[in-house]
């Protein structure tokens, strides 16, 4: 048969939460496995390292993006009144 389309944002918001939150615990269940394992001392730590290094990256990049879209935002706005 077809598959139905899903029109109540009630269920599509649950939903996306739930795999979220899913998706968030993975990454820190595979972080732990990482980090637990014996082997790969010296790899976990420069994993470690490399991660620290991208979100602090990410962050400042993402205050870039969101002053980018407010200047944008703000300079497309006044010139429709």
């Amino acid at each position: 048969g077809q598959r139905q389309k899903l029109t109540n944002g009630r269920l599509i918001l649950e939903k996306s939460v739930v795999i979220g939150f899913l998706c968030v615990r993975l990454v820190l269940e595979f972080i732990k496995l990482v980090f637990n394992l014996p082997v790969t001392g010296i790899y976990s730590l420069m994993f470690q390292k490399v991660i620290i290094s991208l979100v602090k990256v990410l962050l400042i990049f993402a205050f870039f993006i969101i002053g980018f879209g407010l200047a944008f935002n703000i300079g497309l706005v006044s010139q429709v009144s």
